[in-house]
């Protein structure tokens, strides 16, 4: 699994990899043909003429149905391997709840980043007004009932919208 410190939001088996030296991205976007990384032009067009990488090539890819918060951090490398369901469950443990009480029955402004993960694969990762996607393009989470009229950072009153949309709706009505 991969892991970088936010929630663990998908499982997947390693089917292999392969490690490039010095290549270019026309190379390395022909060994990701038949992945989504592959059709991501602006990705492309920012990588420099040459770099190191490495593609690791995933099977059995199921996003979770709830994000898992993981109590542990890496300081080294961001790849765990786990041996057994017995690590597994001893690795990924619930975090452990704040026991004091939100300054605002709202709870926060902003949402977390499991939240917002949620709110953008629910939306399929497009703006709800003008139908752009990411990654061409920044996504913001939105408020139906903006936060100023009491509205709550809540998945029901989340949706997803592009910077342009957001910062343009302000807390306005649409």
């Amino acid at each position: 699994m991969k892991w970088t410190g936010g929630p663990v939001v998908a499982r997947a088996r390693i089917a292999g990899f392969r490690q490039f030296e010095h290549c270019t991205p026309e190379q390395l976007r022909s060994a990701t043909a038949g992945f989504a990384l592959h059709n991501l032009s602006a990705y492309w067009a920012s990588r420099p003429a040459r770099f190191d990488a490495l593609a690791i090539y995933l099977e059995q890819e199921t996003w979770l149905d709830e994000p898992m918060t993981v109590v542990g951090r890496s300081y080294g490398s961001s790849w765990i391997v786990l041996p057994d369901r017995t690590a597994t469950a001893r690795w990924m443990t619930v975090a452990r709840e704040v026991t004091r009480a939100p300054r605002d029955s709202r709870g926060t402004r902003t949402a977390g980043a499991a939240l917002r993960f949620a709110v953008f694969r629910r939306d399929s990762f497009t703006c709800q007004y003008c139908g752009r996607r990411g990654p061409d393009v920044p996504l913001h989470v939105d408020h139906v009932v903006p936060w100023s009229r009491g509205g709550a950072s809540v998945l029901a009153n989340l949706r997803t919208a592009c910077s342009e949309c957001n910062l343009g709706k302000s807390d306005r009505d649409v």
